[in-house]
């Protein structure tokens, strides 16, 4: 099964290939994502999280922002951890962002119900 990628606004700036990761346990931005969204290192807030990437590699978190996030008619402020990674996605949002926002992915038909 393919997974789920979507359009969204981070900071009121179109954003592809967000993905739906109904496994993930936190919302993750890649550090190239900041200059996107016209952000610095200086507006995070530092962290000692560290993530576990996909090839089993520990990556240390750069750290957490707050941002605005619209999904369809949803917006909502959404903290994100900030990853030096180069993924194929620009966002990752989580499980619990995706049910506490009473939202339902379907990978099958490739939508996200709001």
């Amino acid at each position: 099964m393919k997974p789920l990628y979507l359009r969204a606004k981070v900071e009121k700036v179109d954003v592809g290939r967000v993905f739906v990761n109904n496994r993930a346990v936190i919302n993750i931005f890649p550090l190239c994502m900041l200059s996107v969204i016209e952000k610095s290192m200086n507006n995070l807030i530092s962290t000692k999280v560290a993530l576990n990437g996909f090839a089993g590699k520990i990556l240390q978190v750069k750290g957490m922002a707050t941002t605005s996030l619209k999904v369809g008619s949803l917006i909502i402020n959404t903290i994100f951890f900030i990853a030096d990674a180069i993924p194929s996605y620009n966002v990752i949002l989580e499980k619990d962002w995706i049910h506490a926002n009473d939202c339902i992915p379907s990978n099958l038909y490739k939508i996200l119900l709001l």
